[in-house]
Formats: C-alpha cells, sequence, structure tokens
C-alpha cells in the first residue's frame, strides 16, 4: 500500500512541476535532450464510418541504447462526441514483460481521453524501458459524423531515466510530441445516411400475410371467381 501511494505521489507531483524543474535541479542532471512521442493509426483515418473501430498508437523515440527509463507516462484527448471512449488499452512492445511489479504498469480510459503510465522502483535493466517503440495502443468506436483531432496532452507527459550512480533521483527526461491526428468520420450508407431497423418477427408474419391475401385476391379477380375471403383459422 506504502509503495503504491509513494508512486502515485510521484506521478502527481512531476506533473505540475515539470516545467520548473530545469531551474531547480543541480548542474550535471539534465538529460542529453529530450524524448518524443508520436500518435499513429493503421486505418484510413480520413474514411472512417460511424460504427467502426480504429487503433492507435502511441510511439516513443530518441532514447539512446545505453538509457532506461523507470517513468514513462503519455495522455492523449480526442473529441468526445465523435468518438467512444477508448477500449482495449494494452501496453505495447516496449513495456518490459514481466513487470517487476503488476502495478507498474497501469491505464486509464475515459470519454475523450486514454492514458498510460509506466514506474517502476525496480534497478534491474530487465525490468524498465529500454528500447524505442510502441508504449501503449487503444481501440475507439466512431460514433459521430464530422471532423476531429487527437493530440497529446502536455499535462501527462512524463519521462525519468534510471540512474546507476543515484538510485533515489532519476533523470529527468522532456517528453516533446509528434502532430496531432486528424480524423473524419462519414455516416454510414444507405437508408439517406441512417442505419436500418430490423422488423420483429411477429411484424414480419403480418406483413407475409397481407402479401399473401393480396395475390389470392388478385388471382382471383383474373379468374372471375368471387373476392371474399373465408376465414379458415
Amino acid at each position: 500500500m506504502l509503495r503504491e501511494f509513494a508512486k502515485s505521489l510521484r506521478i502527481r507531483c512531476l506533473t505540475p512541476l515539470l516545467y520548473l524543474l530545469p531551474a531547480l535541479l543541480p548542474a550535471g542532471r539534465a538529460s542529453a535532450g529530450p524524448l518524443l512521442f508520436t500518435l499513429s493509426s493503421p486505418d484510413d483515418l480520413g474514411s472512417l464510418t460511424v460504427g467502426q473501430t480504429a487503433h492507435f498508437d502511441i510511439t516513443l523515440s530518441g532514447l539512446a541504447a545505453v538509457e532506461q527509463l523507470v517513468t514513462l507516462t503519455g495522455g492523449v484527448t480526442f473529441n468526445t462526441p465523435l468518438l467512444g471512449a477508448p477500449t482495449a488499452v494494452h501496453a505495447g512492445s516496449i513495456v518490459p514483460h514481466p513487470l517487476a511489479n503488476l502495478l507498474d504498469f497501469q491505464t486509464f480510459s475515459a470519454p475523450g481521453e486514454a492514458d498510460a503510465s509506466f514506474l517502476t522502483f525496480s534497478s534491474n535493466t530487465s525490468e524498465q524501458i529500454i528500447s524505442n517503440g510502441i508504449f501503449y495502443g487503444f481501440d475507439v468506436e466512431a460514433r459521430t459524423a464530422g471532423t476531429g483531432t487527437l493530440q497529446f496532452d502536455p499535462l501527462a507527459l512524463i519521462g525519468e531515466q534510471f540512474d546507476p550512480t543515484n538510485l533515489n533521483l532519476p533523470i529527468l527526461r522532456f517528453i516533446d510530441t509528434g502532430p496531432a491526428l486528424t480524423f473524419t468520420i462519414k455516416a454510414a450508407s444507405g437508408g439517406g445516411g441512417g442505419a436500418s431497423v430490423p422488423l420483429p418477427n411477429g411484424m414480419r408474419g403480418m406483413i407475409a400475410l397481407v402479401m399473401a391475401i393480396a395475390v389470392i385476391l388478385i388471382s382471383r379477380k383474373k379468374s372471375g371467381r368471387p373476392g371474399s375471403l373465408t376465414n379458415t383459422f
């Protein structure tokens, strides 16, 4: 319990102080350069349709081969009315497996946002982030026709590099972000843009009976027989 409280406190304290720390850090604590987060999708974002599920990946780059991260957090925001809440938020290939602790990697999703956080107190390289690649991914359903964007939340970007000379004070890594992704959702085709509504079984049976009666009446009229019907049920 204390471990997880310390982890949560560390994340919460780092976020609002992110832009003030360079002036407060001791000389030599600054890293060689910022990391980079980019957004991508294998789907055609310019031609999504209502009801379609799109996938998005958050990819890390800029980490040198001799560097290891003990903290990495990245949040994404998007237009709520157009897209549903993220689903299937999952760790990418750069997240250690197995983790030092099952709670070292956590995800959060809500309407209009997705977030993933990696934070470990382990000093083992195999339990730290040691390479560039996909940090996490998620799915989201197109809900309403229109155009919108996905972009990173600048207050949900944190990176800390492991320092073997000072295990209690990781090196802060700033994170730059790539461009926002624009998407366009089109209405589902057919029925003037609206989805067809299936008929209940009882209604189908009634329609079939009416059509059958109409066929009988037409055939009797053509043959000259009376047009009345007797209920035989």
